[in-house]
């Protein structure tokens, strides 16, 4: 059977000296895993094709066994991306994120779309890296049905003074119920309207806001854990990588 579908290349694994394994998001059939033959000699149609990030749509030939990549029209290979280390990096987050948390053949168009919108923005350079990063993973929470409450206390549905946050429990908490419960670890004032901000917003319009780097980071702190306890999420590579440059900038 022969598909042919929009994708992002979210992996890429050496098969042979000459074949290359790209996991591929597609925008209407999801996560597919195909074989680009020859992929790897750099005189091939299918080389460009074959790399991290590259969007374009692809042709394939779907089998019982293997599917395999007949042609692709690259539309944007990110080549930016790559230029720059640390843009290069949160990138490389961004498709790990995603291969891990979408299921095979499971369509996922509003995942894809915010995924090519946050490489969008990440190559010309609309928003700093972290705060790309806070965008994408609340909004996958979301889209996966583990959207954090942002917009009233998880006990008492008090919407003022929503001053905690509850990882285990998955939302705020108010500064009267974080006190009598004694759990929550404290968020300040801000940070839940932030992220309610960030739920409901397109992600290109976010990236005209100016955020102060004091709460990206504390956002990034605690959508790690967020991650981890109701996700399963380990740590990648590119996120270790990224813990590294943020030492060696401070």
């Amino acid at each position: 059977m022969r598909l042919v579908t929009s994708g992002i290349v979210l992996k890429t694994v050496k098969l042979s000296d000459s074949d290359i394994l790209i996991t591929l998001f597609s925008d209407k059939h999801g996560k597919i895993t195909a074989v680009a033959k020859g992929a790897r000699n750099a005189r091939s149609k299918l080389n460009a094709a074959s790399q991290l990030f590259v969007y374009g749509e692809y042709s394939l030939s779907m089998g019982a066994k293997w599917n395999y990549v007949n042609s692709v029209e690259v539309y944007d290979a990110y080549y930016t991306i790559r230029e720059d280390l640390e843009s290069l990096t949160y990138a490389s987050y961004f498709v790990e994120l995603t291969s891990f948390v979408l299921p095979e053949d499971t369509a996922n168009l509003k995942l894809f779309s915010i995924l090519k919108n946050v490489l969008e923005c990440l190559k010309d350079q609309r928003a700093g890296g972290r705060f790309l990063k806070v965008v994408y993973e609340l909004k996958c929470l979301d889209l996966l049905g583990y959207r954090p409450e942002t917009t009233a206390c998880i006990q008492c549905g008090n919407e003022e003074q929503l001053y905690f946050m509850s990882i285990e429990e998955g939302g705020v908490l108010c500064e009267s119920c974080a006190l009598n419960l004694k759990k929550g670890l404290k968020i300040g004032k801000k940070l839940s309207r932030l992220m309610t901000l960030i739920l409901n917003e397109d992600t290109i319009k976010l990236c005209q806001l100016e955020i102060n780097d004091f709460y990206v980071e504390k956002m990034d702190i605690l959508l790690n854990n967020y991650l981890k306890h109701h996700v399963g999420v380990k740590r990648f590579k590119s996120i270790e990588f990224l813990d590294t440059l943020n030492i060696l900038k401070e």
